[in-house]
């Protein structure tokens, strides 16, 4: 440890080869290529991936319907439209975080959560008077027809038999 310690302070205080004092062109900017890389072992930078307009159409209509997807959710989009899981995740995550920021048409501006409908409350309502806990197959079907999110129902529901246990 102690010969890498005194290398690197040779190194930095050599004043013939140190970038600060040397008499040649200087390149204050990034490095563009690999060859100019200032470290031996810097990672390569990863490639953005831009979206297209079909995919980001896409993520966007799923998003005002859900705008939080279940894995199995994510993992569909991904498939269907071309991208890697992460990078959906990673569109989800921004689009969660940023929403509520921007404003809408009307001037109003987009909450993280939409408010149940009166009738997607009551059919849960329903839903939850002829069972209490309803199979992971009952609760997609309830969510199929109400336009929610199986996470969401599943959550209602939870939420529903805790408030029955307190007093």
């Amino acid at each position: 440890m102690e010969s890498r310690r005194s290398n690197i302070y040779d190194l930095l205080n050599r004043e013939d080869e140190h970038p600060d004092f040397s008499e040649g062109p200087h390149h204050d900017g990034p490095c563009s290529s690999p060859e100019q890389s200032h470290s031996s072992n810097a990672k390569p930078k990863r490639a953005r991936v831009v979206l297209t307009k079909d995919q980001s159409k896409a993520l966007e209509l799923h998003f005002k319907t859900s705008p939080y997807p279940t894995i199995q959710e994510r993992k569909d989009l991904a498939s269907t439209l071309g991208l890697t899981n992460d990078k959906v995740y990673q569109w989800f995550y921004r689009e969660q975080r940023d929403a509520p920021r921007r404003l809408l048409p009307d001037g109003t501006k987009l909450g993280f959560r939409h408010p149940l409908t009166e009738e997607q409350q009551s059919r849960l309502e329903k839903e939850y008077a002829l069972n209490k806990r309803p199979s992971d197959r009952e609760q997609k079907a309830i969510a199929l027809d109400l336009g929610l999110s199986e996470l969401r129902v599943s959550q209602w529901l939870h939420r529903r038999r805790n408030k029955r246990k307190q007093p």
